[in-house]
Parts: structure tokens; C-alpha cells; sequence
């Protein structure tokens, strides 16, 4: 084996001679299988058949075909010698990088939302009302929706949400909402069941009718 680091082979070539020199008996003889060398050697079968040829032609070894099973290699390295034509790089198979992980998501419509939204501007008007909207809007009593409308820029100046994108939105939903709230506060609370004789009211000026007419009788009579 020390003849094989002193020649003056090419690396793969040499890498080859080492891999045979080692498996070899005291009489030089191995019989590894191509596929054994490349295993060993990390090199692939075609690099290592290439190496074999070239140790042969250059009179590093000798090859005993064998039918039917694996061939016999003779190692005898010779130190001074043509070199051997040069081996064909080996195939490289890069090991893939790890996955790298997946950015974080980020929604750019939400936060493009949030830089647009803002407090109710002061010269801000709003836009014609639906015509649903609108008619109930007009059964309010005079001064209603101005009076709305001033409370609405007033809860948007001083609410930590009065930021907003879409301010005429804001106003129908607002109108909806109050209209709601008067409809819930003007209807009437009944109590409990009505009596058909009337209230007390009615009842007492009925009584007091029934005993006047009796005080005209008696007095007729008497």
C-alpha cells in the first residue's frame, strides 16, 4: 500500500489503487465487485470502472476475468510510469438545502384599511341618504338629523374608535341605529290586562252619576 501513496497517479485513480490495495490478499489478489469499490470510495460505478481501465492500460494491476462471478484484480503498483489519461470528474449529487421556513403572513388590505381610516373630517358632508333611509329620516321632528349629525362628529372626535374609513357608511348606519332606539323607546308598556269596564277614572264618575240620580227620586217621592 505505501507503493500506491508514492506513485504518481491521478486522485481518483489512486483512491481506486488504495481501495483495491487494501482488500488485497499477501499475494496482491481482491475480487471486489464495482459497485463494492464505489461504495467504499464514494465514487460513482461509471468513475470507478473509468479508474480500472486506466490502473490496467497503465500497469498498475491486472484483470482475471472470471465467467459467471466477480473478476480478480492482481495489485503490483508501479512507481514510475506514464501516468494514466486523466479520470472523468465524479458526479456530484448536492445534498438539498433544508426548507427555509415560511415567511409570516401579513395582510396588507387590513393595514392599508387602518392607514386610510380616520376621524370625521370637518368639512366633510354627507352624501344623499337611500330613499328608505331618507323618508324615515323625514318623519322626524325638524332638526333630528342635523342634531344627529352633530353628535356623531363629536363621538368621533373624542372615542378611541372614532376612526373611520368610509364616513357616509357611518352616517346611514348611524341614522339606522338612533331610529331604531326612538321606535323602542315610544312604544307604549302595558302593564297588566285592561278592564272593559274602563279605568278607575271612568269608573268613579260613573258611581258618582248613579247617586245623583238617586237623591232626585227619593226627593220626588218624599
Amino acid at each position: 500500500m505505501a507503493r500506491v501513496w508514492d506513485s504518481s497517479l491521478e486522485p481518483t485513480e489512486r483512491f481506486v489503487l488504495l481501495c483495491l490495495a487494501d482488500a488485497a490478499n499477501d499475494d496482491g489478489r481482491c475480487w471486489p465487485s464495482a459497485a463494492t469499490i464505489a461504495r467504499k470510495t464514494g465514487l460513482s460505478e461509471r468513475a470507478v470502472r473509468y479508474s480500472l481501465k486506466a490502473l490496467e492500460d497503465a500497469g498498475h494491476l491486472t484483470r482475471q476475468e472470471r465467467p459467471g462471478t466477480s473478476t480478480i484484480f492482481v495489485v503490483h503498483p508501479c512507481t514510475t510510469c506514464t501516468p494514466a489519461p486523466r479520470a472523468p470528474l465524479q458526479e456530484v449529487h448536492p445534498t438539498p438545502a433544508p426548507r427555509a421556513p415560511k415567511p409570516k403572513r401579513t395582510i396588507n388590505s387590513i393595514s392599508s384599511k387602518r392607514e386610510r381610516a380616520r376621524r370625521c373630517p370637518d368639512d366633510w358632508h354627507p352624501a344623499p341618504l337611500p330613499a328608505d333611509l331618507q323618508a324615515e329620516v323625514s318623519q322626524a321632528v325638524p332638526g333630528w338629523e342635523a342634531r344627529q349629525l352633530a353628535s356623531m362628529r363629536d363621538w368621533s372626535r373624542n372615542s378611541p374608535n372614532g376612526a373611520k374609513v368610509d364616513w357616509d357608511a357611518t352616517w346611514r348606519n348611524w341614522l339606522r341605529r338612533e331610529l331604531n332606539n326612538e321606535r323602542r323607546l315610544a312604544r307604549p308598556r302595558v302593564s297588566g290586562p285592561r278592564s272593559e269596564a274602563g279605568d278607575p277614572g271612568e269608573l268613579g264618575g260613573m258611581a258618582a252619576a248613579v247617586v245623583a240620580l238617586r237623591a232626585q227620586r227619593l226627593a220626588g217621592t218624599g
